[in-house]
């Protein structure tokens, strides 16, 4: 009788659905600036998820992630507290909370002009040939360019839509509930290269 193939094992990661914590910690980490350890990304990791653990039971987070709701108050929270713990001069908003719907064009002009102001990223839910949150940092002349915890680099516009398209096989990015921005506030100064922490090498 032949031996049984051995299954491929899985590896970290593969079974869990942690992209809305883990983009909450990318956005942190673009906007300050600061050089983390992964001693010390590793705090900001459980700090977030103590937040995120009182909105939604932990399991159900792990295994089905995390809906807009629980995600914003999560990040409120977990902000708060990073300001408190490390002199930081963060915030969160959801500026699209009551705009109408927009296209992919409009979104995109929209993100390049919020971006020549005080220096911040967005958070935003991906649906279609994703299911994931991830967070863009910048825009260029056709790409929301992304730091992500799956290792996406950008996304081209061309493969977009938004809730006011009704295209098929496309990055669906959701504007009504789940567009977040996370930046410094005026009176915080930006340290030099504050992306470069958190960004691929290959960007």
């Amino acid at each position: 009788m032949a031996e049984r193939r051995r299954p491929k094992p899985y590896r970290q990661g593969t079974l869990d659905s942690l992209c809305g914590i883990y983009a909450i910690i990318n956005a942190i980490r673009c906007v300050q600036g600061d050089r983390h350890t992964r001693l010390k990304g590793r705090e900001l990791f459980a700090m977030v998820l103590r937040h995120a653990e009182r909105q939604i039971p932990l399991a159900q987070l792990i295994t089905e992630g995390i809906e807009p709701t629980p995600l914003w108050r999560t990040a409120k929270a977990a902000i708060r507290e990073f300001n408190a713990t490390h002199g930081a001069s963060i915030k969160v908003d959801r500026p699209y909370l009551k705009t109408p719907p927009m296209s992919i064009e409009a979104l995109h002009a929209a993100f390049a002009e919020e971006f020549k102001t005080t220096p911040h990223v967005f958070i935003v839910s991906l649906e279609g040939k994703y299911d994931h949150w991830t967070v863009v940092y910048r825009v260029t002349g056709r790409s929301f360019m992304l730091c992500d915890s799956d290792g996406l680099h950008r996304l081209g516009s061309d493969q977009c839509t938004t809730d006011a398209d009704k295209l098929k096989n496309h990055h669906q990015i959701h504007l009504i509930r789940t567009t977040f921005t996370i930046q410094l506030r005026n009176d915080f100064k930006l340290q030099n290269s504050s992306l470069k922490y958190c960004l691929p090498e290959s960007i």
